[in-house]
Protein backbone atom coordinates (compact mmCIF):
# COMPACT_ATOMS: atom_id res chain seq x y z
CA UNK A 1 0.00 0.00 0.00
CA UNK A 2 3.02 2.32 0.26
CA UNK A 3 2.60 5.26 -2.09
CA UNK A 4 0.70 8.41 -2.88
CA UNK A 5 -2.95 8.52 -3.97
CA UNK A 6 -5.18 11.31 -5.31
CA UNK A 7 -8.84 11.69 -6.16
CA UNK A 8 -11.91 13.84 -5.61
CA UNK A 9 -14.59 13.87 -2.93
CA UNK A 10 -18.24 13.65 -4.00
CA UNK A 11 -18.42 17.46 -4.11
CA UNK A 12 -15.41 17.58 -6.44
CA UNK A 13 -12.87 18.86 -3.92
CA UNK A 14 -9.43 17.24 -4.19
CA UNK A 15 -8.26 14.46 -1.87
CA UNK A 16 -4.60 13.52 -1.55
CA UNK A 17 -2.89 11.00 0.72
CA UNK A 18 0.46 9.29 1.33
CA UNK A 19 0.66 5.89 2.99
CA UNK A 20 3.56 3.81 4.28
CA UNK A 21 3.12 0.08 4.91
CA UNK A 22 5.29 -1.92 7.30
CA UNK A 23 4.22 -5.58 7.11
CA UNK A 24 0.46 -5.46 7.92
CA UNK A 25 0.49 -1.98 9.47
CA UNK A 26 -0.29 1.17 7.48
CA UNK A 27 0.09 4.82 8.48
CA UNK A 28 -0.57 7.87 6.38
CA UNK A 29 -1.35 11.54 6.08
CA UNK A 30 -3.37 13.57 3.66
CA UNK A 31 -5.93 16.23 2.92
CA UNK A 32 -9.68 15.74 2.53
CA UNK A 33 -12.06 18.60 1.74
CA UNK A 34 -9.34 21.05 2.78
CA UNK A 35 -8.78 19.34 6.16
CA UNK A 36 -5.48 17.63 6.97
CA UNK A 37 -5.70 14.12 8.44
CA UNK A 38 -3.62 11.22 9.72
CA UNK A 39 -4.67 7.58 9.30
CA UNK A 40 -3.57 4.34 10.94
CA UNK A 41 -4.59 0.76 10.18
CA UNK A 42 -3.42 -2.68 11.26
CA UNK A 43 -4.63 -4.31 8.03
CA UNK A 44 -2.45 -3.96 4.95
CA UNK A 45 -4.89 -4.17 2.04
CA UNK A 46 -8.42 -4.29 3.48
CA UNK A 47 -9.54 -3.43 6.97
CA UNK A 48 -10.52 -0.94 9.64
CA UNK A 49 -8.59 2.27 10.18
CA UNK A 50 -8.80 5.33 12.40
CA UNK A 51 -8.68 8.75 10.78
CA UNK A 52 -7.98 11.88 12.86
CA UNK A 53 -8.30 15.45 11.56
CA UNK A 54 -6.18 18.41 12.62
CA UNK A 55 -9.05 19.71 14.80
CA UNK A 56 -8.86 16.47 16.83
CA UNK A 57 -12.08 14.91 15.51
CA UNK A 58 -11.80 11.20 14.72
CA UNK A 59 -13.71 8.67 12.68
CA UNK A 60 -13.39 4.98 11.94
CA UNK A 61 -13.14 4.08 8.27
CA UNK A 62 -12.46 1.05 6.12
CA UNK A 63 -9.57 1.10 3.63
CA UNK A 64 -9.46 -1.22 0.63
CA UNK A 65 -6.56 -1.52 -1.80
CA UNK A 66 -7.54 -2.92 -5.20
CA UNK A 67 -5.97 -6.26 -6.21
CA UNK A 68 -3.77 -4.52 -8.78
CA UNK A 69 -2.71 -1.82 -6.29
CA UNK A 70 -3.78 1.03 -8.56
CA UNK A 71 -6.72 2.34 -6.51
CA UNK A 72 -7.67 2.71 -2.89
CA UNK A 73 -11.21 2.99 -1.57
CA UNK A 74 -11.99 4.65 1.76
CA UNK A 75 -15.47 3.94 3.18
CA UNK A 76 -17.08 5.51 6.22
CA UNK A 77 -16.92 9.19 5.30
CA UNK A 78 -20.36 9.42 3.74
CA UNK A 79 -19.74 8.72 0.07
CA UNK A 80 -16.94 6.26 -0.56
CA UNK A 81 -13.71 7.81 -1.82
CA UNK A 82 -11.95 6.26 -4.80
CA UNK A 83 -8.30 7.33 -4.95
CA UNK A 84 -5.88 6.57 -7.79
CA UNK A 85 -2.24 5.71 -7.13
CA UNK A 86 0.11 8.47 -8.29
CA UNK A 87 3.37 7.08 -6.92
CA UNK A 88 4.93 4.05 -5.27
CA UNK A 89 7.03 5.75 -2.61
CA UNK A 90 6.04 8.00 0.28
CA UNK A 91 7.97 9.69 3.05
CA UNK A 92 5.99 10.81 6.06
CA UNK A 93 7.04 13.98 7.87
CA UNK A 94 8.45 13.72 11.38
CA UNK A 95 8.15 15.63 14.64
CA UNK A 96 9.00 15.21 18.32
CA UNK A 97 6.60 12.26 18.84
CA UNK A 98 7.89 10.33 15.78
CA UNK A 99 9.83 7.20 16.62
CA UNK A 100 9.65 3.80 18.28
CA UNK A 101 8.80 3.57 21.99
CA UNK A 102 8.59 0.43 24.15
CA UNK A 103 7.91 -0.76 27.70
CA UNK A 104 8.08 -4.39 28.81
CA UNK A 105 5.86 -3.92 31.89
CA UNK A 106 2.31 -5.12 32.41
CA UNK A 107 0.76 -4.54 29.93
CA UNK A 108 3.74 -4.61 27.58
CA UNK A 109 3.48 -1.93 24.92
CA UNK A 110 5.41 -1.06 21.75
CA UNK A 111 4.52 1.85 19.43
CA UNK A 112 5.95 3.14 16.15
CA UNK A 113 4.69 6.70 15.63
CA UNK A 114 4.90 9.19 12.77
CA UNK A 115 4.01 12.87 13.05
CA UNK A 116 2.84 15.41 10.47
CA UNK A 117 2.49 18.81 12.13
CA UNK A 118 0.24 18.15 15.11
CA UNK A 119 -1.20 14.91 13.67
CA UNK A 120 0.05 11.52 14.87
CA UNK A 121 -0.40 8.09 13.29
CA UNK A 122 1.20 4.81 14.14
CA UNK A 123 0.91 1.15 14.91
CA UNK A 124 2.10 -1.16 17.63
CA UNK A 125 1.23 -3.78 20.19
CA UNK A 126 -0.42 -3.59 23.61
CA UNK A 127 -0.11 -6.79 25.64
CA UNK A 128 0.58 -8.72 22.43
CA UNK A 129 -2.45 -7.33 20.58
CA UNK A 130 -1.91 -5.21 17.44
CA UNK A 131 -3.18 -1.62 17.61
CA UNK A 132 -3.59 1.28 15.24
CA UNK A 133 -2.89 4.69 16.80
CA UNK A 134 -4.05 8.16 15.79
CA UNK A 135 -3.92 11.38 17.72
CA UNK A 136 -3.00 15.02 17.81
CA UNK A 137 -0.34 16.92 19.70
CA UNK A 138 -1.43 20.02 21.59
CA UNK A 139 2.21 20.99 22.25
CA UNK A 140 5.67 19.50 21.62
CA UNK A 141 5.21 17.47 24.84
CA UNK A 142 1.45 16.68 25.05
CA UNK A 143 -0.87 14.60 22.85
CA UNK A 144 -4.23 12.82 22.97
CA UNK A 145 -5.23 9.88 20.84
CA UNK A 146 -7.12 6.66 20.26
CA UNK A 147 -5.91 3.06 20.12
CA UNK A 148 -7.92 0.81 17.75
CA UNK A 149 -7.53 -2.90 18.51
CA UNK A 150 -7.93 -5.69 15.94
CA UNK A 151 -11.27 -6.72 17.50
CA UNK A 152 -12.67 -3.25 16.74
CA UNK A 153 -12.55 -1.98 20.32
CA UNK A 154 -10.90 1.36 20.98
CA UNK A 155 -9.47 3.24 23.92
CA UNK A 156 -8.69 6.92 24.41
CA UNK A 157 -5.23 7.77 25.78
CA UNK A 158 -3.12 10.80 26.55
CA UNK A 159 0.66 11.03 26.19
CA UNK A 160 3.41 13.20 27.60
CA UNK A 161 6.85 13.35 25.99
CA UNK A 162 9.77 14.15 28.30
CA UNK A 163 11.78 17.30 27.65
CA UNK A 164 14.69 15.30 26.21
CA UNK A 165 12.29 13.25 24.02
CA UNK A 166 13.53 9.96 25.47
CA UNK A 167 10.44 8.95 27.48
CA UNK A 168 6.81 8.79 26.41
CA UNK A 169 4.29 8.41 29.27
CA UNK A 170 0.90 6.97 28.26
CA UNK A 171 -2.19 7.42 30.46
CA UNK A 172 -5.47 5.62 29.88
CA UNK A 173 -4.36 1.97 30.03
CA UNK A 174 -4.78 1.56 33.78
CA UNK A 175 -1.58 2.86 35.34
CA UNK A 176 0.66 5.47 33.63
CA UNK A 177 3.11 3.62 31.38
CA UNK A 178 6.58 5.06 30.79
CA UNK A 179 8.00 4.01 27.45
CA UNK A 180 11.59 4.52 26.35
CA UNK A 181 12.55 5.67 22.85
CA UNK A 182 14.38 2.90 20.94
Amino acid sequence: MTGSFNGNAADGRPVSAKFVQDENAVVGTGSLNGRRFALSSIASWHGPAVLVYEDGSRTEVEVILSPDGRTMTIRGLGDKLELARTGYTADLPTGPFAGVFADSGDPSIWLNLSQAGELLAGTGYVDGKPVAVTGSASSPEEARGVLLFSDGSKMGVSATLSGDGGTLTIKGLGRPIEMKRR
